[in-house]
């Protein structure tokens, strides 16, 4: 090999390593497995890491609302269940990049479909932060 070839290697992994984020999926109630098996199906530049490792993004989930007060005034005014909120958050900003609201799911096909869901919308948000904007 070359030295311009091993510089070319060299700087094309470089580009590559950049555009990857790392992401840390945090406990989710076992909707973990879905998540990641969900984003990797997106083909998204993305390496899953443990959080100690000060990865670019954090997976979370959450309540709709912070308070229980707030579900119990929702559920009498609307007659409607709160909804869970996956979110994916830019951990060196701390803003949120996706926030996807769904139904609490107990079968593996609705955890799938939530997965998949967030995923979708995850997808092109990693790509406008591969691209910088």
């Amino acid at each position: 090999m070359t030295f311009k070839t091993l510089v070319l290697a060299s700087l094309f992994c470089l580009a590559a390593s950049a555009q990857r984020k790392t992401v840390f999926l945090d406990k989710m109630g076992g909707l973990e497995p879905y998540v990641e098996e969900a984003i990797q199906k997106t083909e998204a530049q993305v390496e899953f890491i443990e959080e100690s490792a000060h990865p670019d993004l954090k997976l979370i989930l959450g309540k709709q609302f912070s308070s229980v007060h707030l579900e119990v005034l929702y559920k009498a005014k609307t007659g409607r269940q709160t909804q869970d909120v996956l979110s994916a958050v830019d951990v060196k900003t701390g803003k949120e990049i996706v926030s996807y609201p769904f139904d609490p799911q107990t079968t593996d096909a609705g955890r799938k479909r939530v997965a998949a869901g967030f995923a979708n919308a995850l997808g092109p948000k990693l790509k406008e932060l591969a691209a910088g904007k």
